[in-house]
């Protein structure tokens, strides 16, 4: 008889292990899940660069309408490259801030 409780028992501390086994993991998924979801809205916020380049491009149409010259046309383009330059910063961090993910199914 004590061979057979034994075994129960055994099989009692098994399926206790895999109950804590998978509340470990639930707990771990969503302490992920919501670190995930924080430095998506910190990317979100932290990110200034849209309106760094949409002042850009307003000085450029202020330029473009109250001067001619050299000097003008030189900073015309100056500003119009950094324009291009914080739109693809810009969308690094939407492409950083979209691949922060938690995978599923579990990695142990």
């Amino acid at each position: 008889m004590s061979i057979i409780q034994d075994m129960l028992d055994d099989f009692d501390e098994y399926l206790e292990r895999q109950r804590q086994k998978k509340e470990l993991e639930r707990s771990i998924k969503d302490s992920l899940e919501e670190d995930a979801k924080q430095y998506k809205e910190y990317l979100k916020h932290s990110n200034h660069i849209e309106s760094l380049s949409e002042e850009h491009m307003y000085l450029r149409d202020a330029l473009k309408d109250c001067t001619d010259g050299e000097a003008s046309k030189a900073l015309m383009l100056r500003l119009e490259k950094n324009i291009l330059m914080l739109e693809g910063v810009n969308h690094s961090f939407f492409l950083l801030r979209e691949s922060i993910r938690v995978k599923s199914g579990g990695w142990w």
